[in-house]
């Protein structure tokens, strides 16, 4: 009797390994698609509760990113895969956070209102971010 295998059972396992793969690589990237959506999340509402602390000191929210918020109080302004921007209304009474998240060959330094592909927000009054997906046009 010979041992080792034939070349149909290596055809067969090569096959059964292709279709696990074309099957688990789109789910690991919706995986990483949820993470760093979750990470701009969670930095946009650590920079709501620093605003608020700001609101509650001098009566005004911060349109300062650099200086104040992500200097003094450490929040992240600009992570892996988003960068947020801050827009204050109503003689800084107000303001709406935007970060801007990138899930493909883009670093975070590099997302911005044309370059993204999820775009989360939060204003003050807000208890947690909303993302939406971009929507491409045609």
């Amino acid at each position: 009797m010979k041992k080792g295998f034939t070349l149909l059972e290596l055809v067969i396992v090569l096959a059964i390994i292709a279709v696990l793969s074309a099957i688990s690589y789109p789910l690991y990237s919706g995986y990483k698609e949820r993470v760093y959506r979750a990470e701009a999340e969670e930095a946009l509402i650590s920079l709501s509760a620093v605003q608020e602390d700001y609101f509650n000191s001098y009566r005004k929210y911060s349109k300062n990113l650099n200086n104040e918020l992500e200097n003094f109080y450490g929040v992240n302004i600009t992570g892996d895969h988003f960068k947020i921007t801050v827009t204050t209304k109503n003689n800084n009474t107000s303001y709406t956070a935007t970060a801007h998240v990138c899930y493909v060959g883009s670093s975070g330094s590099s997302c911005n209102s044309t370059n993204y592909d999820a775009v989360c927000t939060i204003s003050n009054g807000d208890d947690k971010a909303e993302c939406e997906q971009k929507v491409e046009t045609n």
